[in-house]
């Protein structure tokens, strides 16, 4: 008899719960040694002076592939952002009003998220699908794949991991048209691109749990202070041919990332190249007067799927709208103009500009509250969740409970003896 029918609903339920608790709590092994933070001041280098000790640059293993990226220490301090300068068209770019933020010291990715970085979660699509598979196989009864799985507890636990509620990880669906994503290229060394904020959130939420770390987008006032670096005010200090891709020396395309020269943070293509997601929502409410807020305050829940902010300007981007305060917002409709999906897919836009909007990840020194990654990794808009649960009941999305055995889980999934029972 199959393993589900001899398994009681509330001892299921049970398993669930405990394996998506892994996500926000366990998984996220916080009491471990921290990366990038060492007792000892460097000679010499980067690094940031704190309580903990002294932050400095560290290098990340991307699960499941021969990635790696960097981190960069950034010090904290209190932040002005805002008011936005006057744009073109102030209905699409409602002006926020200046708030000071209150930012404790964090490390950002010294490059963009570059394909070989995010293609590994692009896979779990397959890897997801997959899982589902063996599941319904399973529940069917199949007393080989039982022993088979019997013999690979990593592989087990996913299987019998049905998926549930928020501390899921959704992988994003297959591209609808490659050409629009891949427009610039799809070679490892370049910005991924095209991408939504919903999808930028899934992503650094399963390196987190991978890793080990908490990683997530910045926050508006987070990007500013780390690509403003010794620049006193909107512009760089220097020309913009030595740092930037922009209209006039990309040829109209993404570059590969760290060509240019970094700025005075050691963070390379902050302007132009890619546009960078962050998790702020455009807002003209004013804050409360009082003290310096933190992060998780200014950025709040947002309740709207667009438009949502890119910061940094890409590749196509005149040299006037390369500034540190300057937004480019996201609107749907004309951004997935081209996608055929009912409901329009929350993973992917399929339409200019996305093909020049990415993003870095950031990780805070103190590990992140509850609250903050709510925040950081869940869809906050109910029409976002809806939509959502529409692809993935459809079938056109994938959802799982992950842990950090997942590398072993595709390992396995790779086995000749899991894939004949797979025939």
């Amino acid at each position: 008899m199959p393993r589900f029918t001899m398994m009681p609903r509330f001892m299921i339920s049970a398993v669930f719960a405990i394996i998506a608790g892994c996500l926000t709590s366990a998984c996220l092994a916080e009491d471990a040694p921290t990366p990038g933070l060492t007792q000892k001041q460097p000679a010499a280098g980067p690094y940031v002076k704190t309580d903990r000790g002294y932050m400095v640059p560290y290098e990340v293993k991307v699960p499941g592939s021969g990635a790696t990226f960097k981190m960069t220490p950034i010090a904290g301090g209190v932040v002005s952002v805002g008011p936005r300068t006057a744009s073109a068209d102030e209905d699409d770019d409602p002006q926020s009003p200046s708030r000071q933020v209150r930012l404790e010291p964090y490390w950002i990715g010294t490059h963009e998220v570059t394909w070989a970085d995010y293609r590994p979660y692009m896979e779990l699509n397959t890897t997801f699908g997959e899982i589902a598979f063996l599941r319904g196989q399973l529940y069917d009864g199949s007393p080989k794949l039982e022993q088979a799985l019997a013999d690979r507890p990593a592989l087990q636990q996913a299987v019998d991991a049905m998926p549930q509620g928020v501390d899921c990880i959704t992988a994003p669906t297959a591209l609808y048209d490659p050409s629009t994503t891949y427009y610039s290229g799809e070679e490892p060394e370049l910005p991924a691109v095209t991408m939504t904020v919903y999808a930028a959130q899934q992503y650094t939420k399963w390196l987190s749990v991978l890793t080990g770390g908490a990683y997530r987008l910045p926050c508006e006032a987070e990007w500013e202070h780390a690509a403003r670096a010794d620049a006193s005010g909107d512009a760089p200090r220097q020309p913009l041919d030595p740092i930037a891709w922009y209209d006039d020396n990309s040829d109209y395309e993404a570059q590969p990332v760290g060509l240019k020269e970094p700025n005075a943070n050691g963070l390379y293509d902050t302007l132009g190249n890619a546009a960078e997601w962050v998790l702020d929502v455009p807002s003209t409410e004013a804050p409360a007067a009082g003290d310096p807020m933190p992060w998780s305050e200014s950025v709040g829940q947002p309740q709207q799927v667009d438009p949502r902010i890119a910061k940094g300007g890409y590749y196509e981007s005149e040299a006037a709208e390369l500034t540190f305060t300057s937004r480019l917002l996201s609107a749907d409709e004309d951004w997935k103009a081209s996608d055929p999906n009912v409901p329009l897919s929350p993973w992917w836009f399929a339409d200019d500009p996305a093909m020049g909007v990415g993003f870095r990840v950031v990780r805070q020194l103190e590990p992140m509250t509850d609250e903050q990654k709510q925040i950081a990794w869940e869809a906050s808009s109910p029409d976002l969740q809806n939509g959502v649960k529409q692809r993935v009941q459809g079938g056109r999305g994938k959802m799982q409970v992950i842990t950090p055995d997942l590398p072993k889980v595709v390992e396995q999934l790779n086995e000749p003896e899991i894939r004949k029972l797979m025939e």
